[in-house]
């Protein structure tokens, strides 16, 4: 026995004196040269040789790397994206059958790369920069986080054809979304309309709700936000009175909410029709406590939950998306009491513009609070067992739904194709287990709202037409130029000078999402070619309905083909915290 440890040791020593074998693994010293000899080897060997087409008729494998934001360097979640790529790469580069070919690239990331760069160029604000200055920014950025990307990306010497790489605010890519918009414009896909969306009051921005995220709350809690100095308090349901306009008893409705402030922009009561409490306050009104001549109408609906503090909630439509159901339902008023900055925004005419106008939102509400206690109003408070935030991913700032004029897609048609093509197995999803949650994004679809208020993105090709600048009577032309407006407009005003005729183009941008769900249509689908549609498409699971399911929602309707045959979903590489990995927060 003493014999064989001699030996190991002995042996150990021998094997560790090599200068090649560190005590620590270290990456530098090897990477440079196995990345030399797998570009020797593998150089162009993926790619369609000029007698491979006469060869070989069979169809090449074709993938789409999912473009990474140009928000900062890659993560362990492109490198696991990345591995499985080359994996599948190689393998049918060996099996000799035809050529395989990845094409990589970079997103522009609208709303994320705002973000970073507004606070790359802090204390400067954009507004100071300048619309221009602003953009040239967000280029540079993107550029050099391109060539790091790239670099990073190099390293893992995947099978990549970066010759081809593409980013897409690359020309022919921006004219392709501005092509595609106009397509599904002239078909009456897309329209204008004003309808509740998620707003981001520190982006002054529409965001999706993949880029909002539900944080839980469970009793009390102190919570800060970004550019408001205080920290808040949520968790709490107040009880506030409502004068019930009789004309022969004095009488009162004990409402239940989480938000006073927005009394200010109520129009309406709601209960149970079930609810025995407040069965005699049939086609009765109640006075907004913040304005006597205001009638708010009492409404009996069963999506009301009885148990949800008194039974008895107050609807204020403009600022709350079970409210705003329930105003479409019933048919009552919308109004808004905010502007886009999360600021109290009233009438001059207001009975209390002067206290409360142009306070912060979170200001109005202990204001609201002081006021109704002066009134003799409030009935008490408690604290809500469990409530649900709604946190804009990029800013951390309070989701504040709010009812605005945007442009949107009308999805319906688009999300039943879809759909079906799974149901027939025309579309393969693996795991399989995958199919319940894409039916269930696109068996319960809505409009799509593509504008967003930022700068950095793609630019909406419509022009708002007016004559004579009068702001109340305009029209909208889709054109794919400014050149290509006027001429349009001149047709549709043929009894107006031109020169009465103003012209501007929205200055809105679409979602990121849009152009990205043009892929890989705006990539592979070329006259003659052999790779559209492509092979599998390989991605997480996280973007199955704003990315994938979108991709084949418009390729559907605009090449009436699949963009790929086959989806494969990996997991997903967390932190510590279980949130997946980002680049822009870090």
């Amino acid at each position: 026995m003493l014999i064989k440890v001699f030996l190991f040791n002995y042996s150990f020593q021998r094997i560790t004196s090599y200068r090649w074998l560190s005590k620590t693994h270290q990456p530098s010293l090897f990477e440079p040269k196995w990345a030399s000899i797998f570009a020797e080897a593998t150089t162009n060997s993926y790619l369609p040789s000029s007698s491979s087409s006469s060869v070989n008729n069979k169809k090449p494998f074709v993938m789409l790397f999912p473009p990474p934001n140009v928000t900062g360097t890659v993560h362990l979640g492109h490198a696991l994206t990345t591995s499985v790529h080359d994996c599948l790469l190689r393998w049918h580069t060996m099996q000799q059958k035809s050529f395989a070919r990845c094409v990589p690239g970079y997103d522009h990331a609208g709303i994320a790369t705002q973000v970073i760069v507004e606070k790359h160029i802090a204390p400067q604000t954009r507004e100071q920069l300048g619309r221009e200055k602003f953009l040239e920014e967000c280029y540079q950025w993107s550029s050099n986080y391109r060539q790091t990307i790239e670099a990073q990306l190099k390293r893992l010497c995947p099978l990549f054809d970066w010759s081809n790489a593409y980013f897409t605010m690359d020309k022919n890519l921006v004219e392709y979304v501005r092509d595609s918009f106009l397509h599904l414009y002239n078909d009456g896909l897309i329209y204008r309309d004003t309808r509740i969306v998620n707003w981001c009051c520190q982006l002054r921005s529409v965001v999706s709700d993949i880029e909002v995220d539900s944080k839980e709350i469970n009793g009390r809690e102190k919570f800060s936000i970004p550019g408001y100095s205080k920290h808040i308090e949520l968790g709490i349901l107040y009880n506030i009175a409502y004068k019930i306009i009789d004309e022969q008893q004095d009488k009162e409705i004990i409402v239940s909410t989480t938000r006073p402030e927005t009394i200010l922009a109520d129009t309406g009561i709601a209960v149970h029709p079930n609810d025995s409490r407040y069965i005699s306050l049939k086609n009765k009104f109640v006075q907004n406590p913040f304005n006597p001549q205001d009638r708010l109408p009492i409404i009996f609906d069963e999506s009301v939950d009885q148990n949800f503090g008194t039974g008895a909630v107050k609807l204020t439509p403009g600022h709350d998306v079970f409210d705003y159901t329930l105003a479409m339902k019933h048919k009552l008023e919308i109004r808004t009491m905010l502007n886009d900055q999360g600021h109290v925004q009233l009438d001059l005419n207001h009975p209390f513009y002067h206290e409360l106008n142009n306070l912060h939102r979170y200001d109005a509400r202990e204001k609201v609070l002081q006021l109704l206690e002066n009134k003799g109003l409030r009935r008490g408070e408690k604290e809500q067992q469990k409530m649900i935030i709604p946190l804009c991913s990029r800013t951390g700032d309070i989701i504040e739904p709010l009812v605005k004029e945007q442009w949107f897609l009308d999805t319906t048609e688009m999300c039943r194709q879809a759909s079906s093509i799974v149901d027939n197995n025309t579309l393969k999803l693996t795991a399989s287990s995958t199919r319940k949650v894409w039916k269930y994004w696109l068996d319960n679809s809505r409009p799509w709202c593509l504008s967003r208020q930022l700068w950095w993105g793609h630019s909406i090709p419509m022009y708002r037409c007016s004559i004579n600048n009068k702001s109340s009577e305009y029209k909208w032309i889709g054109a794919k130029s400014l050149e290509e407006a006027k001429m349009k407009a001149n047709e549709l005003f043929p009894n107006v000078p031109s020169n009465s005729i103003h012209i501007e183009q929205d200055q809105d941008v679409l979602d990121t999402w849009f152009s990205s769900g043009l892929l890989p249509i705006s990539i592979f689908n070329k006259k003659n070619s052999q790779e559209f549609p492509t092979t599998l498409l390989e991605t997480g699971y996280d973007i199955m309905f704003f990315w994938v399911a979108r991709m084949v929602m418009l390729s559907l309707k605009l090449t009436s083909q699949l963009p790929f045959h086959e989806v494969l979903f990996h997991g997903l590489i967390c932190d510590p915290n279980g949130k997946k990995m980002s680049k822009s927060l870090g």
